[in-house]
């Protein structure tokens, strides 16, 4: 779903402001063969802000799905975490937008190379999401993993 649809308007400027384009129900951004997508959702509980990194023609490699604020302070265990983006009432639109850009933008600069990938992927958990390692601790897709080292 469209995130400007499930967030607010205040957010296609900043979309676009970072290189994206609307296409069909997200907006997608190329680094060279690296596609970049953001998507949003809403179930009744809260909203998701959904980002996604794809090599070339292959699957898509990582999934990060971020669900409240998240703060530009880092503490030792990550970055720190705020409130959740509630389905019922009003999201804080200051909030969403550094979140965007300092964790969503963040993500797509780290693991938009071939070296930022593969490091990101050695940090990964036990189920398929990144350790405690990760700042970001996206999901994995291992295909894209292999597909990328071959």
């Amino acid at each position: 779903m469209d995130p400007v649809d499930v967030f607010g308007d205040f957010l296609r400027p900043v979309l676009e402001a970072a290189g994206f384009q609307r296409d069909g129900g997200s907006w997608t951004s190329r680094r060279g063969d690296v596609l970049l997508s953001v998507r949003g959702s809403r179930d009744r509980v809260v909203r998701t802000l959904e980002a996604g990194v794809t090599f070339g023609a292959g699957p898509r490699m990582f999934t990060l799905r971020v669900h409240q604020d998240v703060l530009p302070q880092d503490t030792p265990k990550g970055p720190m975490r705020g409130e959740w983006w509630s389905s019922d009432k009003p999201v804080n639109e200051a909030s969403v937008v550094e979140t965007f850009r300092c964790h969503i933008l963040r993500f797509f600069d780290d693991v938009s190379t071939k070296e930022g990938a593969l490091a990101e992927a050695a940090r990964e958990g036990k189920y398929g999401d990144c350790g405690p390692f990760s700042r970001y601790e996206p999901k994995v897709n291992h295909d894209a993993v292999a597909l990328l080292t071959s």
